[in-house]
């Protein structure tokens, strides 16, 4: 299709220069036109409404007639072409048909097929058009509107349109050939194992999406985080009540990861569930714009393969924290891709953020997730409606640990920490203080004081 635009677009520049320069036009010895050589059947179009359309079709072997050459009329065993034409109403009121999606299917031999003109009431439309210059191969057993279609172009004929109005199609050439076999496509999988144990203290992890061979063609791979788990479709309200236990139909790849040859090890604590229910690793992007328990970032999931490239890497992001609650699973599907690629047997693959054997805290102690709850906590009332994923006040976002611990927003077991000072109102701290409309009582200073001197962890 890009090399017939190159033609007609080189075929009207020589046309427009020789008009602005009265200079006379090349030429080529034999037009496109001149190489016609078959012609079909007629056929009523009969669309009598502006906006109808209908398709076309005519029977390669017994309604095409050679009008040139001694070569017999094509022999496709089976071979159909069809073309699809649609009358429209420009704003100026004039009646116009569209010709497009031209399509050769049902053949049970390989095809070539070159120039595709229209003829309207027995009338050759001989202005060039991107049908002029086709150059086609269509393999056998093609389909209409997948394999065999030969054009994404389409032609506009201006006419007063009628119901009489008949078409007939003509061809520079259609022959049977034999196409070499065809190499096979090309797949897309993921790399590595389909479930992989997120380490303690892993910042990030990169997903590696491979082609079986090097890309002919830019090929756009998309991939989904979390659709669905074990039939159930994953929601934003559901992430922290769904839980599932692994089995042989539900997370088998999880099963065989956490309970090697069926053997599963114990939990710090049974107040949560048993070790083998799994609940969806909930995204940094919640229900809220300060979703504190969160277990992972995936930022871009659309990744793009120039011509020459194979492998391509997506990170994934962790929250490091340690509270003991159920396991949490995130699971990457590839689920489409844009290009001559299918997609492979390995499509999938499931990181495990194990939370079992996570610290069991303290019942006195406070934990990050107490502060930071949207309902009860001191962090989670009176600081993230500014420091948060959104709003990012003061270049930090509170419900990112690592990214307090990073800018010494809050400091392990040192009151000298930002997050102290700027809500403590007995310190000799002189900046502005938090929350903007006052310090913070003693009363909901001292837990967090208490928090950062237990080590502030992100519990």
């Amino acid at each position: 299709q890009k090399v017939a635009d190159l033609k007609l677009e080189w075929q009207k520049g020589l046309q427009d220069y020789a008009l602005c320069s009265n200079t006379p036009v090349y030429v080529p010895q034999q037009t496109q036109i001149e190489k016609i050589s078959l012609k079909s059947t007629e056929q009523n179009i009969g669309l009598a409404q502006d906006g109808d359309s209908k398709v076309l079709t005519w029977t390669i072997s017994s309604e095409l007639t050679r009008i040139k050459g001694t070569t017999p009329a094509p022999n496709i065993p089976g071979g159909k072409f069809s073309i699809t034409v649609t009358r429209l109403k420009n704003s100026g009121g004039y009646t116009y048909y569209t010709f497009s999606s031209p399509t050769v299917f049902g053949n049970t031999v390989d095809v070539h097929l070159e120039g595709l003109f229209i003829n309207l009431n027995g009338i050759l439309l001989n202005y060039a058009s991107t049908f002029s210059y086709l150059v086609k191969d269509i393999r056998m057993g093609a389909v209409t509107g997948i394999t065999g279609i030969i054009s994404t172009g389409s032609l506009v004929a201006p006419k007063v349109v009628a119901t009489s109005d008949q078409l007939s199609l003509s061809f520079i050439d259609i022959k049977q050939v034999s196409l070499p076999a065809e190499a096979a496509p090309l797949t897309i999988n993921v790399d590595g194992a389909k479930a992989i144990i997120v380490a303690k203290n892993t910042s990030f992890l990169d997903v590696s999406i491979t082609l079986s061979g090097p890309a002919v063609e830019p090929i756009v791979v998309t991939l989904s985080e979390n659709s669905d788990f074990c039939g159930t479709p994953s929601t934003l309200t559901n992430s922290n009540t769904l839980f599932k236990p692994v089995s042989d139909t539900c997370l088998v790849d999880v099963k065989e990861a956490v309970c090697p040859a069926g053997v599963c090890p114990a939990a710090n604590t049974t107040d949560f569930g048993l070790i083998t229910d799994f609940g969806l690793a909930r995204s940094e992007v919640g229900s809220t714009f300060s979703r504190f328990d969160w277990d992972y970032r995936f930022p871009i999931k659309t990744v793009t393969f120039s011509s020459g490239q194979s492998n391509k890497k997506l990170r994934i992001y962790f929250s490091k924290d340690i509270r003991l609650e159920n396991n949490r699973v995130f699971i990457v599907d590839i689920v489409s891709v844009l290009g001559s690629v299918k997609i492979g047997a390995n499509k999938s693959q499931n990181f495990i953020i194990t939370k079992y054997n996570n610290p069991v805290p303290n019942g006195l102690s406070l934990t990050f997730s107490r502060l930071m709850n949207p309902i009860s906590g001191v962090l989670g009332t009176n600081c993230t409606k500014c420091h948060n994923s959104n709003d990012f006040a003061g270049k930090y976002n509170m419900s990112d640990h690592q990214l307090m611990l990073d800018n010494s927003v809050i400091i392990p077991y040192d009151v000298t920490s930002k997050m102290y000072l700027r809500t403590h109102p007995n310190a000799e701290y002189f900046g502005k203080p938090m929350p903007v409309d006052g310090f913070l009582p003693d009363t909901l200073v001292r837990p967090i004081e208490r928090w950062i001197l237990n080590g502030a962890l992100n519990n």
